[in-house]
């Protein structure tokens, strides 16, 4: 249901998994990683390619695919190294969608 302050939430878990059959411009995901969660999506997200095909915090699993979700899962649990990645590219990704960034490319495109 509604949440009016999911951060407390994200900052709380150990990963996220966005399992939507489709999104436009996943929200939810943007925010999971700017507090430097590692996160699991389904391949069926398109827009998720776009924000994470820098960061290698990010693992995609086969949309329905149950098995393929808990293998990337376990691998998620048993490797630190992910973690550390998340976290550092927390503030890379923060950077790329902030609102300076995004203004700044809305003025180049309306003026």
């Amino acid at each position: 249901g509604y949440v009016a302050d999911p951060f407390p939430h994200y900052r709380a878990a150990r990963v996220f998994v966005l399992a939507s059959d489709h999104e436009g411009s996943p929200n939810a995901l943007w925010e999971a990683m700017s507090v430097g969660l590692p996160v699991l999506v389904s391949d069926s997200v398109t827009g998720a390619y776009e924000i994470c095909q820098e960061s290698h915090s990010v693992r995609f699993f086969r949309n329905g695919d149950s098995s393929s979700l808990a293998k990337q899962l376990m691998y998620m649990g048993k490797t630190s190294i992910v973690m550390r990645r998340s976290r550092s590219n927390a503030q890379l990704i923060s950077e790329k969608f902030s609102r300076t960034a995004v203004f700044r490319v809305w003025d180049k495109v309306i003026f």
